[in-house]
């Protein structure tokens, strides 16, 4: 063991000793060696300015996509946000039609139902004015066999006998192709009266053709216009003179009158061109 340790400081003292000796006795290194040393190092040199050159280039091919890819993302961006815009304001739009077309659904509904009450309502106005005057009217609306000229001329042989009742007969006035029913009022003046036109609760629509004023429509027991021509074969009789009378009552219960001593009317050709003569009453020369 001695030995082994012994002969190891020796060895190291020798290698150390060979290599002062070597260093300091040795010639200067010849310009050749020096090249070898500087050609060594170009090598390291060399290599670490490719490696150099290589990260830069890696860098640069790194920013030209990241760049790209940025610009791509933008767009995408910049697209997305534009379609967003687009889908809210098409969604905006077709909230608001189907809103209104929703609220203008509910307002025709509505419409409809508030014309539905108001023809209910004109109907149940219909009829309790028809059950009133059912009630309250006290004319016999049934034809009597009884045949005159007139209802003055009935009023005037029939009533000699007994007392004529207002209601409906059938007259047959001189000059007239055929007899026709009428409505008389025997009650008013004295009677006698030949009533060619009755409105009162707006059942009969008077808006009407014009071969419909000369005919006559309605109904003789309720509304009614008696027509042109009949009432053009009562009042141009021979040896007769009529005059014309009018009621009026307002809905609020107010009455006015207009009456005309003389009454005559033109025949069809002339278009009934009528002729009145003296007025008095309360309604109104513009009546």
């Amino acid at each position: 063991h001695y030995f082994r340790v012994t002969s190891f400081i020796c060895l190291n003292i020798f290698l150390f000793g060979l290599g002062e000796t070597v260093i300091n006795n040795g010639e200067p290194c010849s310009p050749k060696d020096t090249r070898n040393v500087g050609a060594v190092e170009e090598p390291l040199q060399a290599e670490e300015k490719n490696k150099s050159a290589d990260i830069s280039k890696q860098k640069e091919q790194c920013l030209v996509p990241c760049d790209a890819q940025a610009k791509i993302l933008r767009g995408d961006k910049h697209y997305m946000c534009r379609n967003l815009q687009n889908s809210l304001a098409e969604y905006a739009r077709s909230t608001k039609k189907l809103v209104r077309d929703m609220m203008d659904d509910q307002q025709s509904s509505l419409d409809f139902l508030s014309n539905q009450v108001n023809e209910l309502m004109n109907k149940i106005v219909l009829l309790n004015t028809v059950i009133l005057r059912k009630h309250l009217d006290p004319l016999p609306y049934k034809a009597v066999q009884s045949h005159g000229l007139d209802c003055t001329h009935i009023k005037d042989t029939v009533g000699s006998v007994s007392k004529t009742p207002s209601g409906l007969y059938i007259i047959h006035p001189e000059g007239s192709n055929y007899p026709f029913e009428v409505l008389c009022d025997m009650d008013f003046r004295g009677g006698g009266w030949t009533v060619v036109q009755k409105r009162a609760d707006g059942i009969v629509q008077f808006q009407r053709t014009w071969s419909e004023y000369l005919d006559g429509f309605g109904d003789l027991t309720g509304e009614f216009w008696l027509g042109l021509r009949k009432i053009f074969d009562i009042v141009n009789q021979k040896a007769t003179h009529f005059s014309l009378y009018v009621d009026l009552e307002s809905e609020n219960d107010k009455h006015a009158y207009a009456s005309y001593d003389g009454f005559w009317i033109e025949d069809e050709s002339c278009y009934f061109k009528i002729h009145l003569g003296h007025y008095s009453g309360n309604a109104g020369k513009n009546f």
